[in-house]
């Protein structure tokens, strides 16, 4: 089941996107970055890692008793250990989720990518007029988590929360 933005939050789907939704990363070759089993680590610990703002547009597709849902969204802010993303559905998924994030091209040489990210959801919430949500990354397919470090690093913002020592940015849900 597709859902799509009836109010334009959305701005559109991605380019062959049936197409990555069947090429589900291979779990021989994911790298774990936390232990199926493990709980997810407290709100205040999540927080450690470094957050960068992003706009990306991404899709969530998780299995349930139907099939496959895909769910499409855009990006909050990031870091290497998960997403906070707007999405126009209150989705929450217990088990874990496929997220597909579209990594616009820096300059017109090049074109965008599309990393491939196991993940789980830990949150869900109304923030003003949409649904945020939080999920914590559990494996990259190969390759993409050197490419998202490197491209945080070196060409994005760093997020700073109201209060922080270097809290002179501020970050509006809409742009």
């Amino acid at each position: 089941m597709n859902q799509t933005s009836n109010n334009g939050f959305v701005e559109e789907r991605f380019d062959a996107l049936e197409i990555l939704t069947k090429e589900v990363c291979n779990e021989a070759d994911a790298r774990p970055i936390l232990k199926p089993d493990e709980p997810p680590e407290s709100h205040a610990s999540m927080r450690q890692q470094e957050r960068y703002l992003v706009r990306w547009r991404m899709a969530i597709v998780f299995e349930n008793d139907k099939g496959k849902d895909t769910f499409y969204g855009k990006g909050n802010d990031i870091s290497m250990g998960g997403i906070s993303i707007y999405c126009d559905r209150n989705i929450f998924h217990k088990g874990t989720v496929t997220l597909f994030l579209m990594v616009p091209p820096l300059n017109a040489k090049q074109t965008k990518r599309i990393l491939e990210i196991k993940g789980r959801m830990v949150y869900t919430i109304l923030s003003k007029n949409a649904f945020r949500i939080g999920l914590q990354f559990l494996r990259f397919k190969p390759g993409d988590e050197e490419f998202l470090e490197n491209r945080l690093k070196t060409n994005h913002t760093l997020y700073r929360e109201a209060g922080s020592p270097h809290d002179g940015f501020s970050h509006p849900l809409e742009r």
